[in-house]
């Protein structure tokens, strides 16, 4: 297989429940079917979605085929700049 190098970037919505009497700030990742949030601050909603991206594309060495050829990739999760 032939390396290819190519960089993608995830949406992520960020919303503050103002509405609520939690007054609360969420995230939503559509492409990985991530939702979460309830933090009291943005900063703190973004740094929990990042860590739900990197945890969502750890994988589970349970789920691998020990019969199959694997490549590893390596992913780097962080805000865009």
């Amino acid at each position: 297989m032939t390396a290819t190098h190519r960089q993608r970037s995830l949406s992520v919505d960020s919303r503050h429940s103002s509405r609520t009497y939690a007054n609360n700030w969420h995230y939503r990742v559509p492409a990985l079917h991530i939702n979460g949030g309830g933090t009291p601050t943005r900063e703190e909603a973004e740094r929990e979605c990042l860590s739900a991206i990197a945890f969502a594309l750890e994988g589970d060495p349970q789920n691998y085929d020990a019969h199959a050829e694997t490549i590893t990739v390596d992913v780097r999760v962080a805000p865009a700049a």
